[in-house]
């Protein structure tokens, strides 16, 4: 009984954060299944008939299944990439030791006290000196590469406290280096990169800034701008269960994904709590 008296604060701040949460999520699900009339109405009641008609309006009006299917193509090329680099890189520095080991880990995680405000403008006229500036693979390096700070500073956690002697074994049946990172070490790490893939998804998904300098043509922007691009357009018409509409389709995927792998995103946080 003390023991759930002394956790019962703990459980009310959880309680009261997820309804922080999830509270904005319910309003803006119902209303984009409303009528513009009821959104300002009725705000707080239940649509009176579901209107599917304003997922259409907000899927081709302004071409917004284009920059859909543009976040879908930079978010799982950037994650999948940066994930698999960052494994690799992170398993090399913890698990070989050669000379000028820690300085190159030292200089990944350097990466993370330096903010993309402070390298924007250089990062901007590189790309336009090298032909790259508003070309999507330029946008796609540009997060493979601020993913790796972070990516490595955690993976580093799991391939260090992986046991020497499944790698000991693997070379002595006549495993190759690869092998042994492919066959045993990654699948041992599953829950750290299953981790590090959701959280680079849910950044790179979300994304504005960098989409909003290194990408000028329309056609090419990804979701967040199309989203301002649509309320620009919507606003004027005061069409805002399109808005809403539009902003449902942008969560549902990130909601999919985590739900879906939200038990090794789980295990992984742990495994590397305890790790660390």
């Amino acid at each position: 009984m003390k023991k759930l008296i002394g956790l019962s604060p703990l459980y009310l701040l959880l309680v009261l954060w997820v309804l922080f949460i999830s509270v904005p999520l319910l309003w803006i699900f119902l209303s984009a299944f409303k009528t513009n009339a009821e959104i300002i109405s009725s705000p707080w009641n239940l649509p009176t008939e579901w209107q599917w008609e304003n997922f259409k309006r907000a899927w081709y009006d302004t071409h917004f299944y284009r920059y859909f299917i543009n976040s879908v193509i930079y978010t799982a090329i950037s994650a999948t990439l940066g994930t698999l680099i960052s494994a690799m890189a992170a398993y090399v520095l913890s698990r070989y030791k050669f000379k000028g080991n820690r300085l190159v880990y030292m200089y990944f995680v350097l990466g993370l006290f330096v903010p993309f405000y402070l390298t924007m403008i250089p990062t901007w006229q590189l790309f336009r000196q090298i032909g790259i500036l508003g070309n999507p693979i330029g946008l796609i390096l540009l997060y493979i590469v601020w993913s790796l700070p972070w990516s490595v500073f955690i993976l580093y956690g799991y391939f260090e406290y992986l046991p020497q002697e499944l790698m000991d074994a693997a070379s002595i049946d006549g495993a190759s280096d690869f092998q042994i990172f492919h066959k045993i070490m990654m699948p041992l790490a599953r829950g750290g990169l299953t981790a590090m893939f959701v959280f680079n998804t849910l950044w790179i998904w979300n994304d504005f800034l960098m989409p909003l300098l290194f990408l000028s043509d329309e056609d090419r922007r990804p979701l967040p701008l199309g989203l301002v691009t649509l309320f620009k357009a919507k606003k004027a018409l005061a069409d805002w269960s399109a808005i809403l509409a539009a902003t449902v389709i942008m969560l549902i995927p990130v909601v999919v994904v985590f739900v879906i792998l939200q038990k090794q995103v789980v295990k992984g946080a742990m495994a590397g709590a305890l790790k660390g």
